[in-house]
């Protein structure tokens, strides 16, 4: 192996290709202006310059107002290779940076950065032939918001032959359908399984992560990857609670009361999942109730969502879809009842 094979020893290679950023930066007032945002009406998509390809995406910022409403997801991203007509991503804009629904949290790992405040950085290297074209889609139809963007990438003279292509899909069931496993990536084609996403929103009170998670290789009844529990899969042990690291880590989790939400995150950087033919991932909705004593591993009505990231060779099948924003909200409502409490109208002694 070349000692100039790791992630330092690249460094004292000699420079290929040309770097190139398209960002939100005020135009053409680039150097004495500062309004470097781009606004998104309700609905509004907002095309991204397109890339000229042969290159590859290397780095990726944005920042959305959104964030500071806790409604980061309310924001899709879309990204399509070589005039493609279906994107290679599809994604809520939090969920694709392992922070999903509600406030931002901080993600410390090495493709995904999340800052406390709302700042989306990732560093997945995303190789393209002919174009790449990226949109930004507000999918709140109630508020507008504003996005600001860093997009830096390689432009090549060539891409070396079989060059896998990355994608990134979004699903999410609620409740989860009993009578099988949660379904997080359906693939076709050779290429390597690279990270996971998962969000759950309990709908009932007690431990949901009982589920083991399930790699299906090349068409197995008998999936070769088979785990120990949820918390396992995503390298944790005795339930979840908040922490982020290199390859994963769980940025967001409240409790195991009905109505509490987290969100967990697994890279496979350093033990990606290859496949020649086709790759099926599943996790099951298992848990108990509260107490543990009523009810044992048993399957739950929680609302999950996922990404799964991959590497492959073609275009991939479909599997899933990206709901209207109202779908992927989780169905609960939050009734303020403070001004009302403080309108009663009380007697005696008694003080509200």
């Amino acid at each position: 192996m070349s000692i100039f094979g790791d992630i330092l020893g690249a460094l004292a290679t000699p420079p290929i290709g040309r770097n190139r950023r398209i960002s939100s930066n005020e135009q053409p007032n680039w150097n004495n202006g500062n309004f470097d945002m781009t606004r998104l009406a309700p609905g509004e998509t907002f095309q991204l310059p397109e890339l000229e390809g042969p290159g590859v995406i290397t780095h990726i910022w944005m920042t959305s107002h959104s964030g500071g409403v806790d409604e980061l997801d309310s924001v899709s991203l879309r990204i399509y290779w070589d005039d493609r007509k279906e994107p290679a991503v599809e994604v809520p804009l939090g969920e694709f940076f392992a922070v999903g629904q509600g406030r931002p949290a901080a993600v410390e790992s090495l493709p995904v950065q999340v800052s406390p405040t709302g700042a989306l950085t990732c560093y997945w290297r995303m190789p393209f032939a002919k174009s790449a074209r990226i949109t930004v889609t507000n999918d709140n139809l109630q508020r507008s918001t504003g996005l600001y963007w860093q997009v830096d990438w390689l432009q090549l003279p060539e891409l070396p032959p079989d060059t896998p292509y990355f994608y990134a899909r979004y699903r999410q069931e609620y409740p989860a359908q009993y009578g099988r496993d949660y379904l997080i990536a359906d693939i076709e084609g050779r290429g390597k399984y690279v990270g996971t996403v998962l969000s759950v929103t309990l709908a009932q009170d007690g431990w949901f992560g009982e589920g083991d998670d399930f790699f299906y290789i090349d068409g197995e009844e008998i999936p070769s990857l088979q785990g120990t529990g949820s918390e396992d899969y995503f390298n944790d042990a005795w339930g979840f609670r908040e922490r982020s690291s290199i390859w994963f880590g769980q940025p967001r989790w409240q409790g195991w009361r009905a109505g509490d939400s987290g969100i967990a995150y697994r890279w496979h950087v350093l033990d990606p999942v290859g496949f020649q033919k086709s790759l099926k991932v599943t996790i099951e909705h298992k848990g108990n109730r509260e107490p543990a004593e009523d009810a044992w591993y048993i399957e739950r009505p929680d609302f999950f969502s996922s990404i799964a990231y991959w590497y492959q060779l073609g275009e991939p099948k479909p599997f899933g879809y990206l709901p209207p924003w109202p779908e992927r909200r989780v169905p609960w409502q939050d009734l303020i009842l403070l001004q009302q409490f403080r309108k009663l109208n009380y007697t005696g002694s008694a003080k509200p």
